[in-house]
């Protein structure tokens, strides 16, 4: 689908919320106006803040409320807007909020803007009747929240509030009704948010071409031919395929750490990880600040013997390893020693093309990929200082360094926000193709795929791989996780999101950011919870890597002792026995087809 049909189709569904039934009569506008009027920057450092009211076309709204932050807060409330609530409030009574909101520019990896809706009394001890996280992309989206008063409050006892102490952002809220229904209304009148996603339904045509081409692309024929110790063809033989791995990269980050240590999540962490995955990357071990620090192997601080450690074991269990990542060009995600150079590019340079050498030599063979640059669309401090012509000395550098590891630019947005931050993808696309206009030997593209809860359509999803892939580059997966409260809609979203992407001939691998909720950023991974159960997501990817596309099968050779198995492309555990003998192997299945001959004894 092109962008300007699956925007469309994103319009219509944005104008079937829009047409829900109106909201239950009776209710009683909390404010005499627009609540947009009514709100004010508070807090702390609301100096890093800023609210304006803005003028809106296309929405059955004029204004908004456009909230900027340029700062993260020491707190969420350390910035933030609040509007008194007029009237008095009684316990028990259902309010009803519905308002819009969409993310103007900034926000959090996954291209959302990020703020908590809050009514709560205002002051000590600051109970609360409602307070959500809510989260929005480019597009506008609906929020309808009812909710019951917890305790009585006076006119302007209470108020309403959208936390912004996060990440630099901007967002705008728009549409307000603000109702109260007092005692009698009930909950489950009110509209219901409801998380969903274009071609979701089970007839979806993307989903039907996307197994189309997982059958063509993802899967090859093995011809077996089973023969006597004297090699004549053996007819009738038994023969049994069991799949042992893939040839596609699945997989996860990693923490070094785990990997080296013993105790009881530590062994379970160590037994789950080559159960699930063929490929890790660290985390945080080869970045360079804690590589460099894990040098000096200090007690109780950062330490490179855990990635030492961790190789014995990752080469043991067939998993090969990412390296994440070699420079990520900000000050801070630079070692802090490098600020001094500031004012000599020259000393810069040197410096960044010293490391690579050290770092990416110190692993060479060892690694499958390196993220040679991490983010530079928007971590671009030694871009601006050394010139666009870095980043190709960069990829030179780490080429020369390590001539065998796959070199990616590695960058978030792309996917996220459904996949409508198209500010973010062209240019990332614009760095992309200029690195291969210079002859940079920069070998795939990293599209992280950190998912909030405005979910990317499938068919989009395709469509932004299509425009990445016609540079020429590989693509991988490289950091994916998702925040999706409806645990049906994340096992749907989850088992839609690897179909499609796995349908792309340019897609080489998929690994997420964490698969464990004790050992990720957000707490949110998304195959197992911290008491290591299965999660909707995690049944999703079982059903599928380790199900549809883990394939087994056996049968019986013809006269000519042939026996011909279509499978999943990856490596096989075979068996084979008939008049003369048995035979046992490790084989292959590889794109296009092959062929092996059996031996019996």
């Amino acid at each position: 689908m092109k962008l300007g049909a699956w925007l469309a189709a994103l319009s219509l569904v944005c104008a079937a919320h829009a047409a829900e039934p109106p909201v239950k009569g009776g209710g009683i506008p909390l404010f005499s106006g627009d609540p947009v009027d009514a709100f004010q920057l508070v807090g702390d450092d609301k100096a890093l803040g800023k609210a304006e009211v803005t003028a809106v076309e296309g929405m059955p709204f004029t204004k908004a409320l456009r909230l900027t932050t340029t700062g993260q807060g020491k707190t969420a409330w350390s910035i933030q807007v609040t509007a008194e609530c007029p009237k008095a409030v009684s316990t028990g009574d259902v309010l009803y909020a519905e308002f819009w909101m969409r993310s103007v520019s900034g926000g959090a990896e996954s291209a959302e803007a990020h703020t908590i809706f809050v009514f709560e009394k205002n002051s000590d001890p600051w109970t609360k009747s409602i307070e959500t996280d809510l989260t929005a992309g480019r597009d506008w989206k609906k929020f309808t929240l009812p909710f019951a008063a917890v305790l009585p409050t006076p006119e302007k006892g209470a108020q309403f509030c959208f936390r912004m102490g996060f990440a630099a952002q901007s967002f705008e809220l728009g549409g307000f009704q603000l109702l109260t229904y007092g005692t009698k209304a009930k909950m489950k009148d009110f509209p219901q948010m409801k998380v969903t996603y274009p071609g979701r339904e089970k007839d979806a045509a993307w989903r039907k071409a996307a197994l189309e081409r997982i059958e063509k692309i993802r899967k090859g024929d093995l011809s077996v031919h089973v023969v006597s110790k004297d090699g004549r063809p053996v007819p009738g033989a038994k023969v049994r395929m069991e799949m042992v791995r893939h040839r596609f990269a699945w997989g996860s980050a990693v923490v070094g750490q785990r990997l080296s240590d013993n105790g009881p999540d530590a062994d379970r962490y160590k037994e789950e990880v080559p159960k699930w995955f063929n490929q890790v990357v660290f985390e945080n071990d080869l970045k360079w600040p804690f590589w460099e620090s894990g040098l000096q192997s200090t007690d109780g601080g950062w330490n490179n013997k855990w990635v030492d450690q961790s190789f014995a074991y990752l080469e043991r269990n067939h998993l090969s390893v990412r390296g994440h990542n070699l420079v990520w060009p900000s000050w801070r995600n630079l070692p802090g020693r490098l600020k001094a150079f500031e004012k000599d590019p020259n000393k810069l340079r040197e410096e960044v093309r010293q490391h690579i050498f050290k770092e990416a030599g110190l692993y060479k063979g060892r690694l499958a990929d390196w993220d040679v640059v991490n983010e530079p669309y928007t971590e671009h401090d030694l871009i601006d200082i050394l010139g666009p012509d870095f980043l190709t000395d960069c990829f030179k550098w780490a080429r020369e360094a390590d001539p065998t590891a796959k070199l990616y630019l590695n960058e978030y947005g792309i996917f996220s926000g459904g996949g409508a931050d198209k500010a973010h993808q062209d240019g990332v696309y614009g760095i992309l193709s200029d690195l291969k206009k210079k002859g940079a030997p920069v070998d795939g593209l990293g599209i992280q795929s950190h998912l909030g809860g405005t979910l990317t359509p499938p068919e989009r999803l395709v469509a932004i791989l299509d425009r990445f892939a016609a540079l020429g580059v590989d693509i991988k997966i490289t950091e994916l996780d998702f925040e999706i409260p409806d645990p049906q809609v994340e096992y749907e979203y989850f088992k839609d999101y690897l179909t499609a992407v796995y349908s792309h001939p340019s897609v080489k691998g998929i690994l997420m950011w964490g698969f464990w909720d004790g050992a990720h950023w957000h707490n949110k991974a998304p195959l197992l919870s911290a008491n290591w159960d299965l999660k909707p997501a995690g049944r999703a990817y079982s059903e599928l890597v380790k199900g549809e596309w883990w394939s087994r099968g056996a049968g019986k050779t013809g006269a000519d002792g042939a026996f011909t198995f279509k499978g999943t492309i990856g490596d096989y555990s075979l068996e084979a026995s008939g008049r003369g003998g048995k035979a046992a192997a490790e084989v292959s299945i590889l794109p296009g087809g092959n062929a092996v001959t059996i031996t019996l004894k």
